[in-house]
C-alpha cells in the first residue's frame, strides 16, 4: 500500500510540475503577446503624430495658397473698381457674387503694388496643380 501510495504521489507531483510548466509556458505567451500589442500601439501612436504633422504642414500651406488667392483676387477686384470706376454693385453682378463679398475682396486685395494692372496682364493667373500636387502624392 505504501508503494501505491509513493506511486500516485510520484504522479501527483509529476503532474502538478506539468501543469505549473504549462502555466508558465501560457503566462510567458501571454506577456510575450501583451508585449507586441503595446509596441503595435506605441508604432500606432507614431504613424498617427507623424501624419498629424503633414496634415499641419498641409494645412498650413494651403491657408498661405488661399490667402495669396485671396489677395489676387482683391487685386482684380480692385481693378474693376477703383482703376475702372465700376460700381461696387455693379463689379458685384458682373462678378457673380454679393456687394459684401466686393467690399471683403477689397479689403483682401492689401496696398496696391505698383506695376501690377490686370489690364497688363501682371496679375498671373493661380497655378493649376503641378509640382505641389505631385509633393502631395508622395
Amino acid at each position: 500500500m505504501a508503494q501505491r501510495r509513493a506511486s500516485r504521489q510520484a504522479a501527483s507531483r509529476k503532474a502538478a510540475a506539468s501543469a505549473a510548466a504549462r502555466f508558465r509556458e501560457r503566462e510567458d505567451r501571454l506577456e510575450q503577446l501583451a508585449a507586441a500589442f503595446l509596441n503595435s500601439q506605441d508604432a500606432m501612436d507614431r504613424i498617427g503624430e507623424k501624419y498629424e504633422r503633414k496634415r499641419s504642414a498641409l494645412a498650413r500651406q494651403e491657408e498661405a495658397e488661399l490667402a495669396a488667392e485671396r489677395s489676387r483676387a482683391g487685386r482684380v477686384v480692385r481693378t474693376v473698381v477703383e482703376d475702372l470706376g465700376v460700381a461696387k454693385r455693379e463689379a458685384a453682378e458682373r462678378l457673380m457674387i454679393s456687394p459684401r463679398e466686393v467690399t471683403e475682396a477689397l479689403k483682401q486685395a492689401g496696398d496696391p503694388e505698383p506695376g501690377h494692372d490686370v489690364e497688363s496682364g501682371a496679375i498671373e493667373a493661380p497655378d493649376e496643380g503641378g509640382e505641389d500636387d505631385a509633393a502631395l502624392a508622395g
